[in-house]
């Protein structure tokens, strides 16, 4: 199916509502339907992280991450509790420091967002370079984030979505051709 762009950026952008209601409805982090689910998550693993729960939904919504994949990799990363230097996610091998936990959430979520080497990568190309030592990363991640909560169609239509997009940024930076389109989605036509 070949849409033009506008009707894909369209349906892209309720996908991306229906996957992130937070930033859809502008949703104080405290009413998030998402709340209890993630704050039980952090209560099964014993972390005093379940107070940063709205702020982990907060942060995820604004930089169009899965809720669920922050708080997945700090159970992995340091079980929710080994916290030194307020580094939640074991960044930079542990050696990071961070000024606060909310400031490692936020740098953190920015990075796998927009930094390079993970900005426009797939999930699992994501995962890949935040763990190049483990193969099966990535399934790891997605294993731990449906403990929190079952992915839906429409967070991987989300996530689908918003990794066109970045391509997309990130091919028209490279070529200087603000029209230009990415180079994996050889379907869409210009119109």
């Amino acid at each position: 199916m070949n849409l033009p762009l506008k009707e894909f950026v369209l349906a892209a952008g309720f996908a991306a509502a229906a996957a992130f209601p937070g930033i859809a409805q502008g949703q104080d982090p405290t009413t998030d339907s998402r709340l209890p689910a993630l704050k039980n998550f952090f209560a099964k693993y014993r972390s005093p992280l379940a107070i940063h729960a709205g702020e982990f939904l907060k942060v995820s919504d604004r930089f169009g991450l899965d809720w669920r994949l922050m708080p997945s990799l700090v159970i992995i990363e340091s079980g929710g509790r080994n916290i030194r230097n307020n580094n939640v996610f074991g960044w930079g091998n542990g050696a990071s420091t961070f000024r606060s936990v909310v400031d490692s959430i936020t740098i953190v979520a920015d990075s796998l967002s927009n930094k390079l080497p993970y900005r426009g990568k797939s999930f699992e190309d994501k995962m890949r370079v935040y763990n190049p030592r483990r193969r099966d990363y990535a399934g790891f991640v997605r294993n731990v984030m449906q403990q929190i909560a079952p992915e839906s169609p429409s967070a991987s239509l989300a996530s689908e979505a918003t990794d066109f997009q970045r391509s997309l940024k990130l091919t028209s930076t490279l070529t200087g051709d603000s029209t230009a389109r990415p180079f994996s989605s050889p379907g869409l036509k210009r119109h």
